[in-house]
């Protein structure tokens, strides 16, 4: 418990509090709405847009497609899961008894190869599949020197002897959800800096990513591709378990995961949110919009780009 609340501190002392000039932000998540994203229309949006920054996160450079619509320097990489920090340290291991990193070949068999080393048999099912896409994305982002990590202060070191120059530091922590009046409280009247120490909209990598771009001088924060889960088609309550329907955008499976809280539990998660995004939306210039065809960021939705979306 100590070793947990040192480490959390660690990481909120050290996160970056400076808030940078930013112009138009397109935080763009891992699901499955990006499949609907009309990319000549986006193309479009972007060539009007002031300076556009793409955020993201975990396995998004497993394909290159929205990549190459940006500038390589206007990328910011948001990671923080424990396993892919665990990779990393594996990966440091690796280059110094067998490859540089650069000259390392990447395939599925040295994917399969690397996760049974680092976990054998005790990675859960949703976890394996998502280090499956995130162990590519790594390694493509690590060839991109142009583009900024965004990580807790403990991974810069690891990052470091990975040649990542590029590095600023973010606090992973955030309210639990069942602290809504704290976290409405915290939204409306804590000065702004304080919003990127502690999340009062939850945990998810996005959610701090669209914090820091939403607290930082930027004109606009427009997300795709994030918590769009909320049609009936996208749950499993079967018997005494509730399972999620998560089928990301370079994918063409539905894969349903098992979720250790309760499908009312994460009902109240979302609505929680909502009345959190409802202050943020105000307090905030009105610069913060979700843009899906499923989801319940009502007080955030912008009919903006009403076509950016095929059906």
């Amino acid at each position: 418990m100590f070793r947990k609340l040192a480490k959390a501190f660690i990481n909120i002392s050290g996160a970056n509090l400076d808030r940078p000039c930013f112009g138009d932000v397109w935080v763009l998540g891992n699901g499955e709405t990006l499949k609907k994203l009309n990319i000549s229309k986006f193309k479009d949006i972007l060539k009007t847009c002031n300076d556009p920054i793409l955020a993201c996160c975990n396995g998004f450079f497993y394909k290159n497609d929205f990549v190459e619509l940006f500038n390589e320097k206007n990328i910011h990489f948001f990671v923080s899961d424990p396993y892919i920090l665990d990779y990393l340290r594996y990966l440091i291991g690796v280059q110094k008894t067998q490859f540089i990193i650069g000259d390392l070949e990447v395939n599925d068999n040295y994917v399969s190869q690397a996760i049974a080393s680092i976990w054998g048999d005790d990675l859960p099912v949703q976890a394996k599949a998502s280090l499956y896409f995130d162990i590519y994305s790594i390694h493509n982002a690590l060839k991109r020197p142009s583009i900024t990590w965004n990580v807790p202060y403990t991974w810069a070191a690891v990052l470091r002897l990975l040649s990542v120059k590029k590095i600023t530091y973010i606090s992973p922590y955030a309210l639990p959800s069942e602290a809504l009046l704290l976290k409405k409280v915290l939204s409306q009247f804590f000065p702004k800096k304080i919003l990127r120490l502690v999340n009062p909209i939850g945990p998810a990598i996005l959610n701090i990513a669209i914090i820091k771009f939403l607290d930082s001088k930027s004109k606009s924060v427009n997300i795709l591709g994030h918590n769009d889960n909320l049609n009936f088609r996208d749950f499993d309550l079967t018997a005494n378990s509730f399972r999620l329907k998560y089928d990301y955008w370079w994918t063409n499976r539905n894969t349903f995961y098992l979720r250790t809280d309760s499908f009312y539990e994460y009902i109240d998660i979302m609505l929680n949110n909502m009345g959190v995004e409802k202050i943020l939306q105000s307090r905030f210039d009105q610069k913060l919009a979700y843009f899906s065809k499923s989801h319940l960021h009502f007080y955030c939705h912008s009919s903006k780009y009403r076509d950016l979306l095929d059906e």
